[in-house]
């Protein structure tokens, strides 16, 4: 049994570790120890990632408690997720642009050379765009434990049963009102958390490594800012590119189940890799390639698949469009303070990323 590889490609801090190629082409059902040191099955093929995702003899529940919306299986997870996909819907997301744009100009207007790109701009543009679309007071940090944040979110939704405002919390109250079994305080703050949690450091991840990819080759940053690639084109092949999800998706299987050459027996987990899947050369023509304009691009796994696919994939698609063309468009000559080779990721977080991004322009 081979230990579950973590460690990115040390050329080329966006490939996923090379192990997984091997993986994928050799022994793509392959059986391994997880960083916790537990056994599973890992899956490194956009089909088979497919397959695991969308199979519903595969279960998201570990062990513990839920904590979120992806911890639940149907059909509390089904009866949940209707609360808040209304919320979160192209037209509600598209409704966040203009919002969403007018945070990202504030922030980098306020930039001043030198800068620190994580901190000055992708913490605080994702912290204030996701607590406004939740509906948090402003001057929240995002960064709390879920056991601090819970009361202050327990306290929230009351005052908007009081007090009804634009948020997606009071969208899911007045959605809840003509239920004839309404949710639980208790479960719309796991909907709250849900967003927060997943959204916040995946936001931040994303705007700040697709900076990073972007600042790589100038002719890039050109071609967005003068319209040669629409800006959602370029975002969904960086979405495919990067995939910000580093440890993977876990299921458990609760009966046998075959897939590929394997039998999974019931109970045992399978870790679907989202970074393998997204560079699978059977679906995307020369992976390791970044082309901002690639036909296949959507097929990407980055949001998920199947009945558990991010809720907030609209939303997080919106934040890091208007994120990247403001930025680049009202600071168009900003370049890396120091060589890239100097610096630091995110490499044991679950969440692809980086420490600080240093630019001047």
């Amino acid at each position: 049994m081979n230990t579950m590889p973590l460690r990115r490609n040390a050329q080329c801090p966006f490939d996923p570790p090379p192990e997984f190629a091997r993986m994928r082409r050799d022994d793509p059902v392959s059986y391994v120890m997880t960083p916790a040191g537990t056994p599973a099955w890992l899956v490194t093929r956009h089909e088979d990632a497919r397959t695991v995702l969308s199979d519903p003899r595969f279960s998201v529940r570990g062990p513990g408690e839920p904590r979120r919306l992806s911890d639940f299986d149907d059909p509390d997870h089904a009866r949940l997720r209707r609360l808040i996909v209304p919320e979160l819907t192209i037209r509600r997301s598209e409704g966040w642009r203009p919002r969403i744009r007018a945070v990202a100009e504030d922030r980098a207007e306020a930039l001043k050379s030198p800068a620190e790109l994580v901190t000055e701009y992708a913490r605080p543009l994702a912290a204030k765009v996701i607590g406004d679309v939740v509906g948090l007071p402003d001057g929240v940090p995002m960064g709390l434990e879920p056991t601090l944040l819970r009361p202050m979110l327990v306290d929230l939704v009351d005052q908007r049963r009081r007090e009804p405002a634009a948020d997606m919390i009071s969208g899911m109250l007045r959605q809840a009102a003509v239920w004839a079994t309404p949710p639980t305080t208790a479960e719309m703050v796991t909907l709250a958390l849900s967003v927060l949690l997943a959204g916040y450091e995946t936001s931040v991840g994303m705007l700040s490594l697709s900076i990073l990819v972007m600042l790589d080759d100038p002719q890039r940053v050109q071609a967005l800012t003068e319209g040669e690639v629409g800006v959602s084109v370029a975002v969904e092949e960086l979405l495919r590119y990067l995939s910000v999800v580093q440890h993977g998706l876990p299921r458990y299987a609760t009966e046998d189940v075959r897939i590929g050459d394997h039998l999974v027996r019931k109970g045992e987990c399978v870790v679907v890799s989202v970074s393998a899947a997204n560079r699978d050369p059977a679906v995307f023509h020369h992976p390791d390639d970044l082309r901002l304009v690639r036909p296949t691009s959507r097929a990407h796994l980055a949001f998920g698949y199947g009945a558990h696919q991010c809720a907030g994939s609209q939303l997080a698609r919106v934040l890091v469009q208007e994120g990247l063309t403001t930025l680049f468009g009202l600071r168009p000559t900003v370049r890396l303070a120091k060589p890239r080779s100097e610096l630091l990721f995110t490499d044991r977080s679950p969440v692809h990323g980086l420490r600080a991004l240093p630019v001047v322009w």
